[in-house]
């Protein structure tokens, strides 16, 4: 599972190690996150059927896979990202989904940095595989066997709605309907301490500003408005100041 392991000013020069990504948060805020290193421990599971199946293919794969070189290899791993995307509009049916891996990609794209091991996005912007990984047999198999009926299935288990296919991360709806903020606790039990203090600590400014363009997204009158902003001063302790959003904030 991933977890947030630092965090940092985004003016910072930050050294991510293996398997890290840098995420945004808000503004210059970035969280630095840490994927797990699931690939490297590949067993197979399950019962002795599950076995000799699995030593089968691995059988029939060795033999294809001794029939071509290693360049040849290399090649046949290497998806260009007009394809790639493709392939995601027929495979993940929610837009979010598609839209957050899409940035990803482009993130990495330019980064370069090897965040998805042994999965390289290159400066061209294909999807490929790191050479050492390529011309190891078991490694693949594990990859397209273990690895890939693991996220298969992961795939099919999140939940959707009906009618726009969208995943509950990703709609209101869900949001609403979704009970306790599971999600959230999640989000939280995955972060280290100085994650935990860094999102629980809100810049006045910030504050006044987004209560601001909530209201003015949902029409409150004028009178609401000033309500809520002598009460939103009196929470950040500015009895009295102009604020930036042109409040009076005189409690």
């Amino acid at each position: 599972m991933a977890k947030l392991v630092g965090v940092y000013d985004e003016e910072e020069e930050v050294l991510l190690l293996r398997r890290q990504l840098p995420l945004t948060v808000y503004d210059s805020c970035v969280m630095t996150m840490q994927l797990g290193e699931s690939c490297e421990r590949c067993e197979v599971s399950g019962g002795g059927g599950v076995v000799a199946g699995r030593r089968r293919w691995d059988e029939t794969f060795g033999r294809q896979y001794g029939s071509l070189s290693k360049e040849e290899v290399v090649a046949a791993f290497t998806v260009p990202s007009k394809l790639l995307f493709t392939r995601l509009a027929q495979t993940v049916a929610c837009v979010g989904c598609r839209r957050s891996v899409e940035r990803l990609f482009n993130q990495l794209r330019v980064s370069g940095h090897p965040a998805l091991e042994p999965l390289l996005v290159t400066p061209s912007g294909a999807l490929t595989l790191q050479r050492k990984c390529a011309v190891q047999t078991r490694t693949l198999g594990s990859l397209f066997t273990d690895h890939s009926l693991s996220l298969s299935s992961m795939l099919d288990n999140i939940p959707k709605l009906k009618k726009s296919g969208r995943c509950v991360l990703h709609s209101m709806e869900g949001v609403r309907c979704r009970p306790g903020g599971r999600s959230w606790r999640e989000v939280w039990g995955a972060m280290d301490q100085a994650c935990r203090e860094s999102v629980t600590l809100v810049c006045p400014e910030q504050l006044l500003t987004t209560l601001d363009n909530y209201l003015r997204k949902h029409r409150f009158c004028q009178e609401c408005k000033n309500k809520v902003g002598v009460c939103g001063c009196g929470c950040v302790g500015v009895g009295g100041w102009v604020c930036g959003c042109g409040w009076v904030c005189g409690c």
